[in-house]
């Protein structure tokens, strides 16, 4: 994923979370929570992404495409639901607007 690439290779802060990934969003699994953000091998999590994962109400606000094809337009266009179609995704789009915005 891009935004992977971007958080363990590009940033300047190695595993910066990124708005989009799903991991920041969820609850940590015991199989990847010791490397996903940790600040290097075998060390503890970001102390940031640790306190962030416990202010993070999840649940309700995490919208997940569950369904094969989605939106691209009011008229009810549609393209097949893949990793890199959130960007064409209008309800996504959208939604991530309205929360932007504060509203």
């Amino acid at each position: 994923s891009l935004l992977y690439l971007v958080s363990r290779a590009l940033d300047e802060v190695r595993k910066q979370p990124l708005l989009g990934m799903e991991r920041a969003l969820i609850p940590p699994e015991p199989a990847w929570v010791a490397d996903q953000w940790a600040l290097g091998p075998h060390q503890a999590p970001n102390a940031d992404v640790a306190a962030w994962l416990r202010l993070w109400p999840g649940g309700a606000l995490l919208g997940r495409v569950t369904t094969p094809k989605v939106r691209t337009t009011k008229t009810g266009d549609q393209i097949a639901a893949s990793h890199g179609s959130f960007d064409n995704n209008i309800d996504v789009m959208t939604a991530t607007l309205v929360r932007l915005r504060g509203a």
